[in-house]
């Protein structure tokens, strides 16, 4: 793949906030040019395959975004518990300075699969290497493989549902909750 323009970075930026906010159905292609000042002609010129491409684009971006600061922290060697709880805390941070308005932009595109099978299918693929990445970093601290996995399947769902929950209440509470939650399993003493 070449070297992407700052026109289709800023229009992949443009959608995934746009899916992060608004949902699938939100994220028009009028809406990302609106957003990103790009000239309607880009749309074609950059994602030929129209807003599908740049939908699967967008989440293809951030999930690699987060995969690779999972990777890195684990290469780096940090607990995962530091790893959850950072997760955590930039979702808190990104909800109070949108007024509650963004989520996450992978869980939008998984909504409504009926809408496109295909943005289901490349927002399955990053939920798996997320729970790959921080699977291998729970591995690193000692668990099972198997155990790794569904910890982190588990983990990954805490903190999704805990972004929902602090959108619909308006409060970041439900993220503290988690992240505090998601430390004592990680650490075994949950109960």
């Amino acid at each position: 793949m070449g070297a992407r323009t700052d026109t289709k970075d800023r229009m992949i930026a443009g959608a995934t906030a746009l899916l992060a906010e608004n949902g699938v159905a939100g994220t028009t292609v009028a809406a990302v040019l609106e957003r990103t000042d790009a000239p309607r002609g880009s749309v074609r010129h950059h994602f030929p395959g129209g807003r599908d491409e740049l939908l699967q684009d967008a989440v293809r971006t951030v999930g690699a975004s987060v995969t690779d600061r999972l990777r890195a922290a684990d290469d780096a060697d940090t607990d995962p518990a530091v790893i959850v709880t950072d997760f955590c805390t930039r979702f808190r941070d990104r909800l109070t300075a949108t007024g509650f308005r963004a989520g996450c932009p992978v869980w939008a595109a998984v909504q409504d699969p009926a809408e496109s099978p295909e943005l289901h299918a490349t927002a399955a693929e990053v939920v798996r290497d997320w729970t790959a990445a921080l699977a291998a970093a729970l591995v690193r601290v000692g668990y099972a493989p198997a155990s790794a996995t569904v910890t982190a399947s588990f983990l990954i769902s805490s903190v999704e549902g805990a972004l929902t929950l602090a959108r619909v209440r308006r409060s970041p509470d439900p993220l503290d909750a988690a992240a505090d939650m998601c430390v004592r399993i990680i650490a075994g003493t949950a109960w």
